[in-house]
């Protein structure tokens, strides 16, 4: 798998602060990375697939990750859910 490297600059004195609460570099890439991945899986920029992937987490851990930070892993939408009530109602009611 190709990568892209892509910097962070972070000013001296918040770097400072990360590291006096325990944040080393290899801790501060993985967190912006797995932030990176909900706020764009979030907003539809990148599948769940691509983002997990962008995350560094299988499918089940990403799911998870996503449910404890309160975004939503299947959008299904009112219409969605009137669709298939209709479909249900039909389907028992024998009606097409």
């Amino acid at each position: 798998m190709q990568t892209v490297h892509v910097n962070l600059f972070l000013p001296a004195d918040v770097y400072v602060t990360l590291r006096s609460a325990g944040i080393d570099r290899k801790r501060l890439r993985e967190e912006a990375r797995h932030l990176l991945a909900l706020w764009l899986y979030r907003d539809g920029v990148l599948s769940f697939g691509k983002a997990a992937r962008l995350a560094g987490m299988s499918y089940a851990d990403f799911r998870s990750w996503l449910v404890t930070n309160g975004v939503p892993v299947v959008d299904y939408t009112v219409e969605d859910y009137e669709q298939d009530r209709d479909a249900i109602r039909a389907y028992l009611t024998g009606r097409p």
